[in-house]
């Protein structure tokens, strides 16, 4: 594989890509040494690839495989295959085993062994005689029936081992190991490495036991408590003293990663955040959480105890120094328990932590106390904004009324009057008349009286004329003499 081809991959994930490579390239086969034995281990029906090499070319030489028990399982010589020497290979084998034939001038002695079975497991040598170095042998212990447990990081897991046809354990040996040969558990004739007895490796100390009840019923399945990403790996379970034969289980652990609290164990892993209770007001109780120092911007969240999340407002962050300061505000409200959980998540370190706040009942009886009275005196504010409301519209409606009312009464009244001024007219002509009529009547007595009263006058005056004339005295009038005496 050409790597400049894949120039996003960093350093770090350029190795994991090779080592992922290497292990599909081969299966999945795993290997390790242990006091200079190859280990191989396959899970049963898969196949498994035994690694055997010389320093000459072995094309036209000998290639020898056999298993513990001297037999045969693959026998190559001088251009014969396995295949065609099946008189020679043992009944297990036959149809299963070959080499890399083509790779043999390379020095390549391999061995392929097709869909593996548990009876598989043992150790085979390959057998180079005929080399001009001299004889070559190289051992493989090949464990077939791999099982893959998978467990979360800070669980417990229980790897599984018992005798086969339910031999008693109590009186025997069980020793447990990794792949690397470290020593986890060690029991023999009732003694116990949790007792002290014998070599346990410090990485499982305190960790790691037996169903001790259950050694009679020949159950050797080791319980390993708080898993770490450190315990991944190959474990064997070996029973040297069974009637039948030594038995050796193997079973692959993977410890998956997840968020937990990593502080000591991870640089950078922020403390537990700082709760407290900010305010009180009508909408509830105001909660805050306060995460300080942290190397890395994480994720906040408010929740009841229960793990139901809240619904909260955006953190504020402020940075300094390459470290953040993080506060998160929730308004929460009564309910049945009054817990409340702020939980803090590093995703880049897989760290995890939080804390927890009990709000009193008697704050929250306050906080309704104080909801009862502004409810109430919402409640009046409401009731007397409605009560405005309709005297407002009642007043308008009165006022409309009223205005109608004066508009039909002002024209009534103008209506009235300009009859009555029409019947004043009408009246002032028909006085007009009347006196007209009584001035020509009052002329014309003044006419008759002032006729008369000249008749009268004339008849006085006769009567004067003629006594003056007998009396020899001339009468005047008093007006007469009136004025006769201012002149």
């Amino acid at each position: 594989m050409d790597i400049e081809k894949w120039p996003h991959l960093s350093t770090e994930n350029t190795l994991v890509f090779v080592l992922v490579c290497s292990l599909v390239c081969s299966g999945a086969t795993h290997q390790d040494e242990t006091n200079g034995v190859s280990r191989t281990y396959v899970t049963e029906g898969e196949d498994a690839v035994l690694h055997c090499s010389s320093v000459e070319s072995l094309e036209n030489t000998v290639v020898d495989w056999k298993n513990q028990n001297k037999k045969e399982v693959c026998l190559y010589d001088g251009g014969q295959h396995c295949e065609d020497r099946r008189d020679n290979q043992d009944e297990q084998y036959k149809g299963r085993a070959s080499l890399f034939y083509d790779e043999l001038k390379n020095r390549n002695a391999s061995l392929i062994l097709n869909n593996t079975r548990i009876e598989d497991t043992g150790t085979y040598t390959c057998i180079l005689p005929r080399l001009s170095s001299g004889i070559q042998r190289s051992t493989v212990e090949l464990i077939v029936g791999v099982s893959r447990t998978y467990v979360k990081e800070g669980e417990d897991v229980v790897l599984h081992c018992s005798s086969v046809d339910n031999q008693s354990l109590k009186n025997s040996l069980i020793s447990w190991k990794n792949i690397n040969g470290k020593e986890l558990f060690l029991y023999e004739l009732g003694h116990h490495t949790e007792d002290g007895w014998c070599c346990q490796d410090e990485q499982y100390g305190g960790r790691v036991s037996l169903f001790y009840d259950e050694l009679k019923n020949g159950n050797a399945s080791m319980i390993l408590r708080d898993m770490r990403i450190e315990d991944t790996g190959i474990y064997t379970c070996d029973l040297p003293g069974l009637s039948s034969g030594r038995k050796i289980f193997t079973m692959e652990l993977i410890v998956e990663r997840v968020l937990r609290n990593r502080i000591g164990l991870e640089k950078g892993a922020v403390q537990a955040p700082v709760l407290e209770i900010s305010d009180v007001s009508e909408a509830g109780m105001e909660l805050q959480c306060v995460v300080r120092g942290s190397s890395s911007k994480p994720s906040v969240e408010w929740q009841t105890c229960e793990g139901t999340s809240l619904n909260s407002e955006e953190p504020l962050v402020s940075e300094t120094r390459g470290r953040y300061d993080t506060t998160l505000l929730v308004t929460v409200t009564e309910t049945k328990t009054n817990c409340f959980r702020c939980v803090v998540k590093q995703e880049d370190i897989y760290h995890r932590i939080d804390d927890n706040i009990t709000v009193s009942e008697k704050l929250f009886e306050k906080m309704s106390s104080h909801d009862t009275q502004s409810s109430h005196s919402t409640g009046v504010l409401v009731g007397m904004f409605f009560a405005g409301v309709v005297t407002l519209v009642l007043l308008q409606l009165v006022l409309v009324l009223s205005l109608i009312f004066t508009r039909r009464r002002t024209q009534r009244n103008m209506e009235k009057k300009m009859m009555m001024n029409v019947i004043s007219s009408n009246m002032t002509s028909d006085q007009n008349i009347g006196n007209r009529s009584i001035y020509t009547k009052n002329m014309r007595n003044d006419t008759v009286k002032t006729e008369k009263e000249t008749e009268e006058k004339t008849e006085e005056e006769k009567l004067m004329s003629s006594d003056s004339s007998g009396k020899h005295e001339q009468v005047f009038p008093a007006s007469s003499v009136f004025f006769s005496l201012c002149d």
